[in-house]
């Protein structure tokens, strides 16, 4: 998923990205569980990531 279609789905900005992918900062609960559905919709392409930062 690119970046811009990321933010699009999840309602924030690109500074906002930018500081969860360099450890900046880190999403609240509810931003956490939208990127695991948006992760989980991805079917296969998301299967590693859900495994890597999303572990049952």
């Amino acid at each position: 998923m690119s970046q811009s279609n990321f933010v699009a789905k999840m309602g924030i900005g690109f500074q906002s990205v930018n500081g969860i992918e360099n450890g900046q900062t880190k999403p609240l609960a509810l931003g956490l569980k939208q990127i695991q559905v948006l992760v989980h919709q991805m079917g296969d392409r998301g299967k590693d990531l859900l495994i890597k930062y999303f572990p049952e």
